[in-house]
């Protein structure tokens, strides 16, 4: 069975990729993965996940060379349970505020080459 595009309700195209970044909260940097990703927001992985609501800052290396840095908020999270927490990272879908225009240009110019 195909994918219905009159379903799809994303107002961006998404990029399935898995990139290593720095993940900042509360004022400690963490490392993490980015998945998932497109111009209103991200999915990270990271040790301990991320409480809803709070502010977020992804640093990460571009794909075009140089770095990016992404700003917003942690709006849905799963975390490990606490018994597992040394094992298991926790995830949290990051709601974006104002990404730059080369990282949204490179997502464009990866969602067309994937298409």
């Amino acid at each position: 069975m195909g994918w219905i595009e009159e379903l799809e309700r994303r107002a961006h195209p998404r990029v399935r990729r898995q990139l290593p970044c720095r993940v900042l909260v509360a004022g400690q940097w963490r490392s993490g993965i980015l998945r998932d990703l497109s111009a209103g927001g991200v999915r990270v992985e990271t040790d301990g996940g991320l409480p809803p609501g709070v502010p977020v800052v992804v640093a990460l290396d571009s794909p075009q060379g140089g770095s990016l840095v992404l700003e917003g908020s942690a709006h849905r999270s799963r975390q490990a349970p606490h018994s597992l927490t040394r094992l298991v990272t926790g995830e949290a879908a990051l709601r974006l505020d104002d990404p730059p225009a080369s990282y949204v240009r490179w997502l464009e110019d990866e969602s067309r080459g994937a298409a």
